[in-house]
């Protein structure tokens, strides 16, 4: 079992060796084609217009607000608008700091300084300074406009999430280890520290929200999970709730910009909450399983989540309408609400290559097949017809046939299909006894062998 990256896939070849007696050189590989869109690590609104951005492991995608496509940067991991949305910051392949015009995607400035892997990145709201944390717990302020950084500083840990208040003054950061520092930046030492989460562990879905520019809340979902507000200026608990042991609570929350609302995940669905009174207003619909992320538009008035299988879904929140869905991100196996990290997905059998390394058979939409020409980097067709996510594609030793089979725990039926490749085309297909958790051609012949559980 591999792991590879479901979202892009990245067909390199040799293009030339040293000489024989340069034993110890490595081949020299070049890239030739990128295959796919990454799953979706965390998704974002334009600040003044409807263009949501999607942020995945291998670039920013970006979509209108009935969820097609507009463009696409690919070197842009944990991108994020600036507060005038003109530009995009983000993280390039050398780990730089990187600016892009949001209109054109055109870069517009780089900035070196983390060694370490860099996990976190926050626009102050006006926009002039630029907050990035890394693996190692180191912590950067960049001028923005000067591009150039004026503050440093090590915390106790990878930082996860980094937010500013509104008035620029304190950054509130996050880490791996649960701990929450708030520091002013015209000081070395933080201002205020909040007791580490005693609950959910590590991977726990966290929300860190500014109410004013004192006041900060840590909503923690997750078994036994916690809400808590403290005052940053005298570091006084200003309320605090331990909700009962609750498997929903592993799913993620998300405070409106008005503060009004809050968006809960929900096994189910995702409730809609009244801030002031608690009191649960409706409950949002999802046609799939959990939610493993949601984030508001500027607005407070639609909510956009990414599903268990990384398909985008976008709701009118008064309403409860599901306005729009994408399921490009999505993959053949659902990951838990808790895995928003980074790191390829496990997905077994997928991709998949012809016997003459001519096609490639990618995981896309929910439940079908995207067949390439690797040659091209080009999609010749979509295999669709399973009812539930494909896990394994095989393709017979002769010819470009490929035969699939679906996650029949998750639909309950246990069929296999035979497609031609070239053409998308249906050949056959048949229903066994049990659940199919791999298949093979044998070499010598036409025969197809399944394994059930």
């Amino acid at each position: 079992m591999k792991k590879l990256c479901l979202a892009c896939f990245l067909l390199i070849v040799c293009s030339a060796l040293k000489p024989a007696n340069a034993q110890n050189d490595a081949p020299f590989f070049t890239l030739t084609h990128q295959i796919g869109r990454g799953h979706v690590q965390s998704l974002e609104w334009h600040p003044t217009q409807d263009v949501i951005l999607v942020s995945t492991i291998r670039g920013a995608w970006f979509y209108d607000a009935e969820l097609h496509d507009l463009g696409h940067i690919e070197e842009a991991r944990l991108a994020t608008f600036s507060p005038n949305g003109e530009w995009v910051a983000g993280v390039n392949a050398e780990n730089q700091i990187t600016l892009w015009e949001s209109k054109t995607y055109a870069p517009a400035g780089k900035m070196a300084g983390h060694e370490a892997l860099v996990t976190a990145i926050a626009w102050s709201p006006s926009g002039e300074l630029l907050a990035t944390g890394d693996r190692e717990g180191n912590l950067i302020v960049w001028n923005s406009q000067q591009q150039r950084a004026i503050v440093t500083r090590s915390v106790s840990g990878a930082v996860q999430i980094l937010r500013w208040n509104s008035d620029n003054t304190r950054l509130a950061v996050f880490t791996i280890d649960t701990v929450l520092q708030v520091y002013d930046l015209r000081q070395e030492n933080p201002v205020f520290e909040a007791p580490p989460v005693r609950c959910c562990g590590a991977g726990a879905s966290v929300d860190v929200v500014w109410i004013d520019k004192s006041t900060v809340a840590r909503v923690v979902s997750g078994d036994g999970g916690e809400r808590h507000q403290w005052n940053t200026d005298t570091g006084d608990l200003i309320s605090g709730a331990w909700p009962q042991v609750d498997l929903e609570l592993w799913l993620p929350s998300a405070i409106s910009p008005d503060k009004t609302l809050s968006a809960q995940g929900h096994t189910t669905g995702v409730k809609i909450i009244d801030q002031a009174t608690r009191e649960e207003l409706r409950m949002v619909e999802i046609p799939f399983w959990w939610v493993t992320a949601l984030t508001w538009s500027s607005d407070s008035t639609r909510l956009i989540g990414v599903g268990a299988y990384s398909e985008i879904y976008l709701w009118d929140v008064s309403t409860g309408t599901l306005l729009a869905e994408n399921r490009e991100h999505a993959k053949p196996e659902p990951r838990g609400a808790w895995l928003m990290g980074l790191g390829d997905p496990n997905i077994a059998g997928l991709p998949s290559w012809s016997a003459d390394s001519q096609l490639l058979a990618v995981p896309d939409d929910l439940i079908a097949i995207s067949i390439w020409d690797s040659t091209t980097g080009t999609r010749l067709t979509l295999l669709e017809g399973h009812t539930a996510p494909v896990v394994k594609a095989a393709w017979y030793p002769e010819d470009h046939w490929v035969a699939t089979i679906q996650d029949c725990w998750f639909d309950g039926e246990a069929v296999v299909k035979i497609w031609d490749g070239d053409t998308g085309s249906l050949i056959d297909q048949y229903a066994q006894g049990g659940c199919p958790r791999s298949i093979a051609w044998r070499p010598e012949d036409h025969i197809l062998v399944s394994v059930s559980d």
